[in-house]
């Protein structure tokens, strides 16, 4: 695990403890798949954050939104920056979760490794649509 991936790792985790009632997951660019997610997976979406980890992010959002989501991300990735948008995720008993998230691009200069944290800023009343 290189430095910017423990100091990302980190960030990751502290956002997750300043919203412990929030979602945060920490992605690779290059295979857009899972290396950590907070704890408050289990309690919003039933998963356990570990059944997260090595997964796509296109296998807990809902099929209907990932054009809507590939946007986001290549936007993210052509400005360096941050994206806002909502979608909806899938939860472990299949029922849809509609969120707002803010994804931060983080790139590390040596190794040109990439990672996206996605954070949720917004979580909708489960009959909100």
């Amino acid at each position: 695990m290189n430095a910017l991936r423990v100091e990302t790792l980190e960030l990751a985790k502290q956002l997750a403890a300043q919203n412990p009632h929030g979602l945060v997951e920490m992605y690779t660019v290059h295979d857009q798949r899972c290396v950590w997610a907070s704890p408050s997976h289990r309690a919003i979406l039933g998963y356990n954050p570990q059944e997260l980890v090595g997964k796509h992010w296109k296998d807990i959002v809902d099929p209907a939104d990932h054009a809507h989501k590939d946007i986001m991300i290549n936007d993210a990735l052509l400005t360096g920056g941050s994206m806002e948008i909502s979608f909806y995720v899938l939860a472990k008993s299949g029922q849809r979760r509609h969120v707002r998230v803010i994804d931060t691009l983080y790139s590390e200069p040596d190794t040109e490794e990439q990672y996206v944290i996605c954070r949720t800023t917004q979580i909708f009343d489960e009959n909100s649509d």
